[in-house]
C-alpha cells in the first residue's frame, strides 16, 4: 500500500511539474471562463463555464443591431467541451456572443495579432530587419492582443522560432527559452537575453507564433510577419 501511494505521489508531482515547466498546462488554456474572451482559430476549447451545454445554440448580432430582435447569426454546439471557433463561421463575426434563446452574454471572439521586434540592447535601437552588429545582446518585444488568455490562469503562451543563415532553427539563445513565453500583457519586453558573438553571420529569419488550442494551424494571424537580422561585424551600408 504504501508503494503504491509512493508511486501516485510521484506521477501527480510529475504532472505538476510538467505544467510549471512548460508555463501553460493544456486543460488549463482551452478552459474558457464565462464571458471570456476566445480568439478565432481556437479548437477543442470547452466552453460550458459560459452557460453553454451541449446541442443548445449561441447568437450572434451584428453591430447596431437590437438584440430584442433576432439573432444575425446562430450557431448549434455540439459540445460545449470541446468548441472550434471555426474561422469561416467566426472570422466575420467577432465581438460578443450569446447563449440563445435566453441572450444572456457568453463569450467574446476576437481575432488574434501578433507582432515581433528585435531591440538592439548596446546601441538602444530597433533592429528589426536591419543590421545588427555582431557581439551586441538582443531583446526581443512582441505586441500582441492575446493577453485576455490570462484570465485562463495563465499568460498566452507565445513562441518566438528563429532559423539560422543555414537553416537550423533555434529553440533558446543562450539558455533563453524561446518556447513558450506568457503573455499576460499587451506588450512582452524581454531584457537583452541574446548575445550574439558565438552566433553564426547572416541573415537570421524570425517569428512568433501561439499554438495553444491549435491557433496557429487554424488561423495565420496566429502567426507574425516574419523579420530580419542581419549578423555581421561591420555595417553593410558602408561599404
Amino acid at each position: 500500500m504504501h508503494t503504491l501511494s509512493t508511486a501516485r505521489c510521484l506521477v501527480l508531482l510529475t504532472i505538476i511539474i510538467g505544467c510549471f515547466g512548460s508555463h501553460v498546462c493544456a486543460g488549463e488554456i482551452s478552459k474558457i471562463p464565462s464571458e471570456g474572451t476566445v480568439f478565432v482559430g481556437e479548437e477543442g476549447i470547452d466552453i460550458s463555464a459560459c452557460g453553454i451545454a451541449d446541442g443548445t445554440q449561441i447568437a450572434w448580432w451584428a453591430p447596431g443591431s437590437s438584440r430584442s430582435r433576432e439573432p444575425t447569426l446562430t450557431e448549434t454546439v455540439p459540445s460545449a467541451h470541446s468548441y472550434y471557433i471555426m474561422p469561416t463561421t467566426f472570422t466575420d463575426a467577432t465581438g460578443r456572443w450569446y447563449t440563445y434563446p435566453d441572450r444572456n452574454p457568453a463569450f467574446t471572439v476576437t481575432q488574434p495579432s501578433l507582432t515581433l521586434q528585435v531591440w538592439d540592447t548596446v546601441s538602444d535601437f530597433d533592429a528589426t530587419n536591419k543590421w545588427f552588429p555582431k557581439g551586441h545582446t538582443a531583446a526581443f518585444r512582441i505586441i500582441s492582443n492575446l493577453a485576455p488568455m490570462s484570465a485562463r490562469g495563465s499568460g498566452a503562451p507565445v513562441t518566438i522560432k528563429i532559423q539560422t543563415p543555414s537553416g537550423a532553427e533555434l529553440t533558446a539563445v543562450n539558455g533563453f527559452s524561446l518556447i513558450d513565453i506568457p503573455m499576460t500583457q499587451q506588450i512582452y519586453f524581454s531584457s537583452g537575453v541574446w548575445n550574439t558573438g558565438s552566433y553564426e553571420s547572416g541573415t537570421y529569419m524570425l517569428w512568433a507564433e501561439i499554438q495553444a488550442n491549435s491557433l496557429a494551424d487554424n488561423n495565420p494571424q496566429a502567426v507574425s510577419e516574419k523579420i530580419t537580422i542581419t549578423l555581421q561585424g561591420t555595417n553593410p551600408l558602408s561599404r
